[in-house]
């Protein structure tokens, strides 16, 4: 009978404990529940809430009065906070933005000088500028800040950065940071480039409309890429000497496979000489450049290319016997490289087919290195007989 009493003793007792035992478990699910879910932005009956885990980005908002607290780290905006269009929050100790989703109105942030490492902005569709000067990040997701128009970043560790969500950014200021590349092609409406200190090597303006300022330093560029229209245009470019800026192939002119191009094969293509042209049409006389006065360097520079065109075909082992003459035009990059070089033989006496064929495929290895000594910072051609006498 005790026996039995002690054992509903302890049957009861093992119930009523664990009964205890699932009410804990339930009040501890419903506080992980309640903790988690306060992690994100809430709507209460058109109310934003949102938890703001970082003190010093909580104490600025409440100081400035965009929010109030609702209850520990959660906080809901003001009368103020829910018309607030640009949020400063400059040098002021804070390590995450989490909740500024409260503020989806605005169109500016201003949160320089903060050592901010990841960054959310994916919340602010109507953001329009970010300043993120001085700021060590690691990660930025604003793909649907899609309204952006004008991007400051320094300092950060970011070595990818697309520019492609961002159809009208206007402006890209970057520097002492390991960005690898920049591609403006879906930034049709960009204007000004600010690069320093970054381990670009490439930058292509062409897609670039209304392009008119390009700052690049420190960097290892080695090639700007331009339009014609852009190279005629009044483009400001501050970069290292090295740097080539290069006009980039003409649509119409894709046909013509080779640097050294026989006039007969040229009007095979459909293409002509002539003004009306579209050889003509996109690289002007150099003499036309020059007006009236020629400067003894410019001539220089096409006796320098006849002088090596012919030391190129001595040292190819070439001879020849009688005197050759032919008539060429040289069209010329903004940076003195050979983009064609569209000649005819002249005279009666002419070399054989086999001594012609030679000689254009040392033409075609001497063009790919040649240099115009003498250059105008845009596409211009130059003209010339040559008279090839025999070496003696």
């Amino acid at each position: 009978m005790i026996h039995h009493a002690t054992r509903c003793s302890t049957d009861c007792y093992a119930r009523n404990r664990a009964h205890r035992l699932h009410g804990g478990v339930s009040l501890l699910v419903c506080l992980l529940v309640t903790l988690f879910s306060s992690c994100a932005v809430h709507r209460e009956a058109g109310e934003i809430t949102a938890t703001v885990p970082d003190k010093a980005f909580r104490t600025l908002l409440l100081e400035k009065g965009y929010a109030e607290r609702v209850f520990g780290h959660r906080l809901r905006p003001t009368a103020e906070g829910k018309t607030l269009s640009e949020l400063i929050c400059y040098e002021e100790g804070i390590h995450s933005l989490r909740g500024i989703e409260m503020f989806p109105q605005l169109t500016s942030l201003v949160c320089s000088g903060n050592p901010i490492e990841e960054l959310d902005l994916n919340a602010l569709r109507r953001l329009e500028n970010l300043y993120g000067i001085h700021m060590p990040l690691r990660r930025l997701d604003i793909d649907s800040c899609r309204r952006l128009q004008h991007i400051e970043l320094s300092y950060t560790h970011l070595d990818t950065f697309s520019l492609a969500p961002f159809p009208d950014l206007t402006y890209f200021f970057c520097i002492f940071s390991p960005l690898r590349e920049l591609d403006l092609t879906p930034c049709s409406k960009m204007k000004s480039v600010y690069i320093r200190a970054t381990q670009i090597t490439d930058i292509d303006l062409t897609p670039c409309d209304n392009f008119f300022q390009l700052h690049a330093t420190d960097t290892p560029l080695r090639t700007i890429h331009v339009t014609d229209e852009q190279m005629d245009s009044d483009i400001r470019v501050s970069c290292d000497d090295s740097v080539r800026v290069v006009s980039v192939p003409i649509p119409e002119l894709s046909c013509i496979r080779t640097r050294a191009v026989l006039i007969p094969e040229l009007y095979e293509l459909g293409l002509t000489l002539d003004t009306s042209g579209a050889l003509e049409h996109h690289y002007t006389t150099g003499v036309y450049l020059l007006g009236d006065s020629i400067p003894q360097q410019y001539m220089q520079a096409w006796q320098q290319f006849v002088l090596g065109l012919r030391n190129a075909l001595i040292d190819a082992g070439m001879s020849w016997a009688d005197v050759y003459r032919f008539w060429g035009r040289l069209f010329l990059a903004p940076d003195g490289s050979v983009d064609y070089y569209v000649y005819q033989w002249s005279g009666d006496h002419q070399p054989g087919d086999e001594w012609k064929a030679r000689f254009r495929t040392v033409v075609e290895r001497y063009l790919a290195t040649f240099r115009f000594a003498y250059t105008f910072n845009r596409r211009f051609s130059q003209c010339g007989s040559v008279v090839l006498r025999p070496a003696g």
